[in-house]
C-alpha cells in the first residue's frame, strides 16, 4: 500500500509541468528504471506509466527514458489488458517519437509492429495515439520509415481507420496516410 501511495503521489506531482525540472533533478526516471524490473503490482505499473506520460513531454526526461532503456517496458505495458496503463504507455511512446532519437529506437524495438497492434485496440485513446505515432514516424525524413509504413498491413490498417466511426481516428489516419 505504501508503494502504491508513493507512486501515485509522484505521478500526481508529474501532472504539473512546473515540477518536471525538479523531478528530473531528483533522477525520477532512473528510479523508475530500477523499479520496472521488479514491480509486479498492476496499480504501481499504472502509476509508473502515468508518471512517464506526464514527464515525457520534457525533452530532458525523454533523453533519460532512452538512456535508461525504458522503451521495452513501455511496449510491454502498452500491451497489458489494463486500459489506463495501456493508454498512458501509448501516450509516452507517442511523446518519445517526437524526439530526434526516434529513428534509432523504432528500428531496435520493432515499434511499427507494436503500433499496428495498438491501432486494433478497442480503446479510442490507444488507437488514436498509435495512429498518430505512425503518422509522426511517416513525416520524418527517414525513407526506411516511409517504406515500412507503406507496407501492406500498416497501410491497410490506416485505410481502415479512415472508415472508423470516431472522427479523431479518421483524422489521425488521414494524417498518417499523408506521409
Amino acid at each position: 500500500q505504501i508503494q502504491r501511495a508513493a507512486m501515485c503521489a509522484i505521478a500526481n506531482l508529474a501532472e504539473s509541468v512546473e515540477t518536471h525540472e525538479s523531478l528530473i533533478k531528483m533522477c525520477v526516471v532512473k528510479t523508475i528504471s530500477n523499479l520496472v524490473t521488479i514491480v509486479t503490482d498492476s496499480k504501481i505499473v499504472q502509476e509508473i506509466s502515468r508518471l512517464l506520460a506526464f514527464i515525457s513531454t520534457n525533452d530532458i526526461a525523454k533523453e533519460d527514458i532512452f538512456a535508461h532503456q525504458l522503451l521495452p517496458y513501455l511496449i510491454k505495458f502498452s500491451r497489458r489488458t489494463d486500459k489506463e496503463t495501456q493508454r498512458y504507455s501509448t501516450l509516452v511512446i507517442c511523446h518519445l517519437i517526437l524526439h530526434p532519437i526516434k529513428n534509432e529506437f523504432y528500428h531496435n524495438h520493432d515499434l511499427l509492429r507494436v503500433l499496428m497492434f495498438l491501432t486494433k485496440c478497442h480503446d479510442l485513446h490507444v488507437e488514436r495515439c498509435s495512429i498518430l505515432s505512425l503518422g509522426i514516424l511517416g513525416f520524418g525524413v527517414d525513407s526506411n520509415c516511409k517504406e515500412l509504413i507503406a507496407n501492406d498491413e500498416i497501410f491497410d490498417g490506416l485505410l481502415k481507420g479512415m472508415h472508423h466511426e470516431h472522427i479523431p481516428i479518421k483524422q489521425t489516419s488521414s494524417l498518417a496516410l499523408n506521409c
